[in-house]
């Protein structure tokens, strides 16, 4: 049901409240709840843990999407590429495993979710799911990583932390800045001082933004086929799958590549529906990389996953190593 919802509640959350305000007594018990949870693991009333190695926590204010992921990915590849060793955490959304699982390459989405399966695939760094960030970081902490990285979870108070990282999306911003359900926060914007480092994507301070350009396409299943974003050898008129937050920004994506996208969006982790698409195999078929994990074994003589890759603001990482480096006190 909130699936279906989630794009004209996102659009509502966009704009002043008007009938939305009639909800304001349940955000102000929203706030209420939320704001004694915090100060409840704060008090040490609710216990929470730390597993050992240093925790990096990568998450967002908002409901909805923020280029989290990405940026996530990104920054895996920075860091590893600094020597450390990584581990991530993740909720698994949607997936349906319980406990704590290890992701692996060939796990099912439906068991695991799409985005750490994603993450896996695209870093080939441990990934263990658990909707107990705490324990599936214990169960990370086995390996001895240096980091530990939590994909999302800035709320899950539980698992302690040593810095912490707000994805934000530069055009949805903060919507019109109240909490749930009259606006998209999950929690105060005041909570933003107590952060370690803000990555906004598409936006224009230096400091903090964040770009996510097309690398390129890579055959669906076709044994690693990969061509460059601006000569993709098909189209212009393509079918475009996209089951993301925001598929809008997939569809313009596609357009600013010279393609003429017939336009399928889905709801955000939504499994791709390809019967629904009429003459799918007359021209070529193009998703984004979430969708396509979701597809194992199908079969389509032109399909093709839009690769995106994410800049991170300059001098980020330098100053991340920094606030990682020996000596420096956890948070």
């Amino acid at each position: 049901m909130f699936s279906k919802l989630a794009p004209a509640l996102e659009q509502a959350w966009q704009r002043p409240p008007r009938a939305l305000l009639l909800l304001l007594p349940l955000e102000g018990l929203f706030a209420a709840l939320s704001g004694l949870r915090r100060l409840a693991y704060r008090r040490a009333w609710l216990a929470s843990e730390h597993p050992g190695p240093r925790v990096i926590v990568l998450g967002n204010l908002t409901v909805g999407g923020s280029g989290k992921t990405p940026a996530l990915i990104a920054l895996v590849d920075a860091l590893r590429r600094r020597g450390f060793s990584v581990a991530v955490v993740s909720r698994g959304y949607r997936g349906r495993r319980r406990g704590v699982t290890r992701v692996g390459a060939d796990s099912d989405p439906a068991a695991v979710g799409d985005e750490p399966l994603l993450i896996a695939r695209r870093t080939g760094v441990d990934v263990y799911v658990g909707r107990d960030r705490a324990a599936a970081a214990r169960a990370a902490a086995r390996a001895r990583p240096d980091l530990i990285i939590s994909d999302d979870g800035l709320q899950h108070y539980a698992l302690k932390r040593d810095l912490e990282i707000v994805a934000v999306d530069a055009e949805a911003g903060f919507g019109n800045r109240h909490l749930l359900p009259v606006g998209p926060l999950r929690e105060p914007l005041p909570r933003l001082a107590a952060i370690d480092f803000l990555l906004c994507r598409g936006g224009r301070d230096p400091r903090f933004a964040t770009r996510f350009e097309p690398a390129g396409f890579r055959r669906l299943g076709g044994g690693g086929e990969f061509r460059a974003p601006q000569t993709p050898g098909f189209g212009p008129k393509v079918h475009a799958l996209a089951a993301i937050a925001r598929p809008a920004r997939f569809f313009d994506t596609l357009r600013a590549l010279g393609l003429d996208p017939v336009e399928h969006p889905r709801p955000d982790h939504a499994p791709p529906d390809l019967a629904s698409i009429a003459d799918r195999e007359a021209h070529a078929l193009v998703m984004t990389e979430k969708d396509a994990v979701k597809l194992r074994g199908v079969e389509h003589p032109n399909a093709w996953v839009l690769e995106m890759r994410t800049v991170l603001p300059q001098g980020f990482i330098d100053a991340l190593c920094r606030r990682l480096s020996p000596g420096d006190s956890a948070a």
